[in-house]
């Protein structure tokens, strides 16, 4: 019996089984009169898409925002632990690396990017879902962004920070601070196609040669789990439609709580939902003998 073999995936399935991406926009880069051939990376989604039915790639979540530069500074305090966490407990501190460097100052190198003024920075967050398998993620973050800046055919300044785990207990995964202009110090616009499928793909592929494929177990397993997430949020959207259509609340503020939750992947929602509920009286008739 072949263990680990490529197996390809039905059409129904890679939607399931690719990897997945946010992007959240900040401030909202101005995209030139045309169309989007002046953005970077806009011919590589063709074939990403096409390599996308491999089940045996390993998965890797990456989540893509952008903010204005005046911001910047926030960030790598919190990346690198800086003081003492949400409930006043002392962190361990974290040391930033960069493309060739193990050990950065993130507030002396972004500090550079603020007095250029620059017009934004992108905020990564790589996560591999096996990332604990990991121990130094350099190895998954220098080739992968290596990649990633040939596919944008540019020279882009960025600092990672390594985190074991987060407050919710999440597996390891890397914040990654990247510049918001390229080479030439212009702004650097990036297709959507690319921030839809481009970074998570590099990222679940370099770290493929770094674990080796996914076994058939693990394939299994990440299906099922799909499908248990698909049927979850079925169920809670089912639960908001029944709070809309009984008036306990509007269909304004259904779109409201969807977007506040989209962050936490809907954890909550449905209490909230439901909390409504209970507090509108059920206006249909009572059914007599």
């Amino acid at each position: 019996m072949l263990r680990n073999r490529p197996v390809k995936a039905l059409a129904r399935e890679r939607d399931e089984i690719k990897p997945e991406m946010s992007a959240k926009p900040g401030s909202p880069p101005k995209m030139p009169p045309g169309s989007l051939r002046n953005t970077r990376g806009a011919a590589m989604h063709v074939g990403l898409s096409a390599r996308y039915g491999r089940l045996s790639m390993q998965r890797a979540v990456v989540k893509v925002s952008y903010h204005p530069i005046n911001g910047i500074r926030g960030l790598v305090r919190y990346a690198s632990h800086e003081g003492p966490d949400e409930h006043g407990n002392d962190q361990e501190p974290v040391i930033g690396f960069s493309e060739s460097s193990d050990s950065v100052d993130g507030h002396a190198v972004v500090a550079v990017w603020v007095s250029a003024d620059d017009p934004r920075y992108f905020h990564l967050i790589v996560s591999p879902e096996n990332g604990d398998k990991i121990a130094d993620m350099k190895t998954v973050v220098r080739p992968a962004m290596e990649q990633i800046q040939r596919d944008l055919g540019t020279r882009v300044e960025w600092i990672a920070y390594q985190h074991d785990r987060d407050k919710d207990a999440q597996g390891r995964h890397v914040h990654i601070i990247m510049r918001g202009v390229d080479r030439d110090g212009q702004e650097l616009l990036i297709a959507p196609e690319y921030v839809q499928r481009g970074f998570a793909y590099r990222f679940a592929e370099r770290v493929s040669k770094e674990l080796g494929p996914r076994s058939e177990r693990e394939i299994r397993d990440g299906l099922e789990r799909s499908e248990r997430i698909r049927e979850h949020r079925m169920e809670k959207d089912r639960l908001m439609n029944v709070a809309v259509e009984r008036g306990a609340i509007t269909r304004r503020q259904a779109q409201s709580l969807n977007r506040q939750y989209a962050r936490s992947n809907q954890e909550g929602k449905d209490q909230v939902v439901q909390q409504a509920i209970d507090r509108t009286p059920n206006n249909e008739p009572e059914m007599t003998p």
